[in-house]
């Protein structure tokens, strides 16, 4: 769901600086340090240890609109699916390489 958001706060970003009139040279530096300040605060929310998981989740949800417009675009090219194919086979053997865990259990 974070992956997703970042989406939404660079178009917000980058229509906040349109609708005020700033050149895309000018709105650029906004939008960039937007996106790195999202970027770092996520990740040290998840953390980089022991969350595996969350990171590729994370990544998937980066990933997965960019997947979706393209498929959607090229939908009528055959060749097209195969790239689609390898996103949903490579995060998968990923989520199952990194078992989900488990928990300390109280005594």
């Amino acid at each position: 769901m974070a992956g997703a958001l970042f989406y939404t706060t660079v178009l917000l970003a980058e229509f906040l600086g349109m609708g005020v009139g700033l050149p895309a040279a000018v709105d650029f530096v906004p939008v960039v340090a937007l996106q790195g300040a999202y970027l770092a605060a996520v990740l040290r929310f998840l953390g980089s240890r022991g969350s595996e998981r969350n990171l590729i989740a994370f990544a998937a949800g980066l990933v997965v609109p960019i997947t979706a417009f393209g498929l959607i675009s090229e939908i009528s090219l055959p060749l097209a699916l195969l790239p689609a194919l390898a996103f949903v086979l490579f995060p998968r053997g990923l989520w199952k390489e990194y078992p989900v865990a488990r928990r300390p259990t109280l005594a």
